[in-house]
């Protein structure tokens, strides 16, 4: 990215719609020079003379810099990675924003950033990382605009994962702002677009979301206004739309319906009522235990319904031979109920892998672990539980527990919007409808 383009998108923040934080203050690439130019004549002025030094500079001596709380700016490093700057004149320390750290290590970029700095220099952790060097530009204003909003926490949802969904919006956003100073006809937003599907969808009634399966428009609308508890069937469709996502997910995905917790329930009875002698030989008839792609697949994934009142995402990792429970709301149920919960299809699942190799020696038949995933954003509204599961096995089959990081209560009415409206689009393409533009 271009340096006039990087001033362009930093000038933009403090305009962008989701207001940043209060007393903030955004600059330009210029900055870095323009305060190494003054390190410069500091060092050639006498040490009885440094406290009298005047800064001509105007954007130096000259509020905001002189009055705000927290200064933003983006440094290019060599001129071939990003990194955001954060000058916070209340705690005396400066914070990198870096998505790759292994570029420089932290004492370079102190030694780097000593000149500018009398200030604590400090290498913001948890941010997460990114190598690809076409990237860091644009990431580098997500953090900053993250950072200046929320702090550290305000940077946890910028990850590889979404950052292709996250640059989009918010060029589409400058895009916007552009349009209004011009006077130009706005893009029509998600928003728009959403109130033409509701529209269209007010007219028909009703919407067939699989093969035989019609629902009233209300019950199709719930999915994103999430007004009423989501039907298995609902469910079933939107989980089943997941691989037909615009946004591709994993490599030797499969996702499963909300039938597979009571197939693989059933299996257990069967192996339970088995001779301890016969259960490695015991073969499944069910075909979607016993065919591709739960045969062959790395993860597999299905949504499950604890107790018919919150759902929850399940990930049946192969090769690691862990089930990760995928909870945004832990306090429904304990980790060792959750365990007890999923200990037999825990057990059941290594007899199916067998399948794959019949050869395998019984002794590798051990259950596989149960762990729910930390770090998830947690929301303890059951209606919100449904759409938030399905996008957390979205963002989970496409970058693990990093791509589960952005879906907070903050963004859930958005991103449930979105994700329905390109159901919508695919329910279209699908019957020849048109599709809202």
């Amino acid at each position: 990215m271009s340096t006039h383009v990087m001033d362009s998108l930093v000038c933009f923040l403090p305009r962008h719609p989701t207001a940043t934080g209060v007393n903030v203050c955004f600059y330009d690439t210029s900055m870095p020079a323009t305060l190494m130019e003054q390190y410069t004549r500091l060092v050639k002025t006498t040490v009885k003379d440094r406290s009298k030094i005047k800064f001509l500079d105007k954007k130096l001596r000259n509020p905001p810099v002189t009055t705000a709380d927290r200064l933003y700016f983006p440094f290019n490093l060599d001129q071939k990675h990003w990194v955001g700057i954060c000058v916070d004149t209340m705690e005396g320390t400066i914070y990198i924003l870096d998505c790759n750290t292994s570029f420089k290590n932290e004492s370079q970029m102190k030694k780097e950033l000593n000149p500018i700095a009398p200030f604590s220099v400090v290498r913001c952790g948890g941010i997460a990382q990114n190598n690809n060097p076409l990237d860091a530009a644009i990431t580098t204003v997500l953090l900053i605009k993250g950072h200046s909003a929320g702090g550290l926490p305000g940077c946890k949802a910028i990850t590889p994962t979404v950052i292709t969904d996250a640059a989009k919006l918010f060029v589409l956003r400058f895009f916007e702002y552009i349009c209004d100073n011009a006077g130009l006809p706005k893009p029509p937003s998600v928003e728009c677009l959403y109130e033409k599907m509701v529209d269209n969808l007010n007219i028909l009634g009703h919407i067939n979301i699989a093969l035989d399966v019609a629902v009233p428009t209300g019950e199709f609308l719930s999915i994103a206004q999430r007004t009423q508890p989501m039907t298995a069937q609902v469910m079933d469709s939107l989980v089943r739309f997941l691989p037909r996502h615009p946004t591709a997910t994993g490599v030797n995905v499969c996702f499963c319906d909300t039938s597979m917790p009571a197939t693989l329930m059933e299996q257990y009875a069967r192996l339970v009522k088995t001779a301890v002698k016969d259960k490695s030989k015991i073969k499944f008839l069910d075909k979607k235990l016993r065919n591709p792609p739960v045969t062959t697949a790395n993860s597999l994934y299905f949504p499950f319904n604890l107790d018919q009142k919150h759902w929850v995402g399940i990930c049946f990792d192969t090769m690691e031979g862990t089930i990760y429970i995928l909870d945004c709301n832990t306090s429904f149920k304990t980790e060792s109920q959750m365990k007890k919960e999923l200990n037999p299809i825990a057990v059941i699942f290594t007899y199916i892998l067998r399948a794959r190799d019949p050869t395998a020696p019984a002794s590798l038949l051990k259950p596989f672990s149960v762990v729910r995933c930390g770090g998830i954003a947690q929301n303890n509204n059951p209606l919100d539980a449904a759409i938030t599961t399905v996008l957390l096995i979205k963002g989970h089959s496409v970058g693990g527990l990093p791509g589960c990081k952005a879906i907070t209560p903050t963004v859930i009415t958005d991103a449930a919007k979105l994700f329905v409206l390109r159901f919508f689009e695919y329910i279209c393409d699908n019957a020849g409808l048109p599709k809202v533009e």
